[in-house]
């Protein structure tokens, strides 16, 4: 970034895409160092071209919080979500394989916790679009994302306000450019969905979580697979990262975790006290706020002998039923291993998600509901008869197969 000639060119490109009618400029695979010099110098000149640019780029987890610079966010650091043999379990999930929801024989994988993050970082307005880029096996651009795993893939994302960008390069175009059964299965699958969202969009605006659990992150972005594992076993919460904490951020919350936070400034400090000294809980891992926000040693705030010290390393059940416990979610879940649960409100209307990552369908689901509610609807895009019961608070659903939305008046 500090070479003239790269910044010259960098502009230069910055130029043609504007003169070309585009709205904005996407930089993909942000790898380099001097990034956030890079971002400002960019915007900074493509604004004064054009004061509505879009500026968007993917990034990956150590530099998640790039997308404070940018007014649309992207990365392709999700997973192919589903029930996964053990053996694939490799790399960054490996680390979390001890907290993975054990399913029919297999583990559980999602990217709920990623999409959380974002989410923390949308400001409530940016546009989230992501990648799932990993595969349980192979490449992406050898093995597309079967059917099933697809549909799943797309009402994760878009219960959590997030729109996938699907990946339609290698073996799944050569597939749908010469009609291949397979290829054409994954197409209509995914177009079966797309289109139940697009019927009932009004169910997915203008919503607010549910959660009373606030997980606190750090600018590294640390613990993103542990998230996703704590997601997948219906610990729900929101991210909040350090540099947003404040008493005002705070007042929604019955229980704060700093799992991965190390580097954590004063200021965020200050309203953690004040949280905990007005009977608010609070989780930490041990080494959770060793460090200012440059990275300089700090002592331990005596105050944090008023919480839980708490261990985030796998294997066990004990983290997971710790947050939980500390939060005491409004909606309560009974169901099979695999079925998650995700509820939020709009207005006066509840809003509960359920989505199950088993390949097979699951009977017996049951939801208690926070108050009373004259009437539940189930709205579904699979092809099944459901049905669903409201008994003294409680939803009870015959089946479920893959995603269902209960909405309670």
């Amino acid at each position: 970034m500090d070479d003239p000639a790269w910044i010259g060119y960098l502009k230069k490109r910055v130029d043609l895409t504007l003169d070309a009618g585009a709205d904005g400029v996407f930089y993909d695979n942000n790898l380099m160092e001097n990034l956030a010099a890079a971002y400002r110098e960019m915007y900074a000149y493509g604004s004064a071209r054009k004061s509505d640019l879009v500026l968007a780029g993917n990034f990956h987890t150590a530099s998640y919080v790039m997308n404070r610079l940018t007014n649309a966010l992207s990365t392709e650091d999700a997973e192919e979500p589903g029930v996964y043999s053990p053996a694939n379990v490799t790399g960054r999930l490996a680390t979390v394989a001890g907290l993975l929801a054990p399913v029919d024989g297999g583990l559980l994988v999602n990217n709920l916790g990623l999409y959380r993050v974002h989410r923390a970082l949308s400001d409530g307005w940016k546009p989230i679009f992501i990648e799932p880029g990993r595969r349980e096996t192979g490449s992406r651009f050898v093995r597309p994302i079967p059917a099933g795993r697809h549909q799943l893939a797309l009402a994760e994302a878009m219960m959590s306000g997030v729109a996938l960008q699907l990946f339609s390069e290698g073996a799944f175009a050569n597939g749908l450019m010469r009609g291949h059964a397979d290829a054409l299965e994954i197409w209509r699958a995914i177009g079966r969905y797309n289109r139940f969202f697009a019927d009932n969009e009004r169910y997915y605006v203008d919503v607010r979580p549910m959660a009373r659990l606030a997980v606190v992150l750090d600018d590294r972005s640390e613990g993103v697979p542990l998230l996703d594992a704590l997601a997948g076993r219906n610990v729900l919460f929101d991210v909040v990262y350090e540099h947003d904490l404040s008493p005002e951020k705070l007042r929604p919350y019955s229980a704060v975790a700093l799992l991965h936070a190390r580097r954590v400034r004063q200021r965020a400090l200050a309203a953690l006290q004040g949280f905990v000294e007005r009977g608010g809980k609070l989780l930490a891992s041990a080494d959770a706020a060793a460090q200012d926000e440059r990275g300089r040693p700090r002592e331990r705030p005596a105050w944090f002998a008023k919480g839980r010290a708490v261990q985030t390393a796998p294997p066990g059940e004990e983290l997971p039923a710790a947050l939980k416990a500390a939060a005491g979610d409004a909606v309560k879940l009974e169901a099979p291993a695999g079925v998650v649960c995700q509820p939020v409100m709009q207005r006066d209307r509840l809003l509960i998600h359920l989505l199950n990552y088993s390949p097979l369908a699951r009977e017996g689901i049951g939801v208690t509901l926070p108050s009373k509610y004259k009437s539940v609807r189930l709205l579904s895009p699979d092809e099944t008869r459901e049905a669903v019961a409201l008994r003294q608070g409680r939803v009870e659903l015959r089946r479920l197969v893959r995603y269902a939305l209960l909405v309670c008046e």
